[in-house]
């Protein structure tokens, strides 16, 4: 993964110096973070960028409330449609940052982590990353050092699928 994350962070400086556009590169939170959530990816996308593009590299994270979500179920390989099922993303657990931050009385939060509280915890807190798989791994992310903004979702819906063809 360390290395996938490598050559990938690779395209985007060459596209931004072949076209001279800006980009807004997607992925999931654990591979645009500029420092990892998780063991079995020790080095992201997003560190690598930060490192080769300083401030030039701005990441957004996503946290989630609960709701319900379309993946696959955890460690399955080589998913077919077939395969996606409805999954209910639980109220968060205590001292989680989807708690935290569930907790805000706003719709919708966006916090500004340049400008974040004292009060803010500086240390990797458990957080529900969910991507392909569900349920997601136990993750803890330092928020402070893994990313610029956060846009928090109290409640979501899963997707809809489109028809083939």
């Amino acid at each position: 993964m360390a290395y996938r994350d490598t050559v990938t962070a690779e395209k985007t400086p060459w596209w931004h110096r072949r076209t001279g556009h800006r980009l807004v590169l997607g992925g999931h939170n654990s591979h645009l973070y500029t420092s990892s959530s998780t063991p079995v990816l020790p080095l992201t996308r997003g560190a690598v960028l930060r490192r080769r593009l300083g401030g030039g590299y701005l990441t957004v994270g996503l946290s989630v409330g609960r709701g319900a979500v379309h993946t696959t179920e955890q460690g399955l390989q080589s998913p077919a449609d077939e395969d996606v099922k409805r999954f209910e993303a639980e109220p968060a657990i205590p001292g989680s940052v989807e708690h935290t931050l569930d907790r805000v009385r706003h719709r919708n939060r966006y916090p500004d982590l340049y400008t974040a509280p004292p009060a803010w915890p500086d240390a990797p807190r458990p957080k529900r990353e969910i991507g392909t798989d569900f349920p997601p791994p136990g993750d803890r992310v330092n928020l402070l050092r893994s990313t610029d903004l956060v846009v928090h979702l109290h409640e979501i819906r899963p997707s809809r699928p489109l028809p083939r063809g």
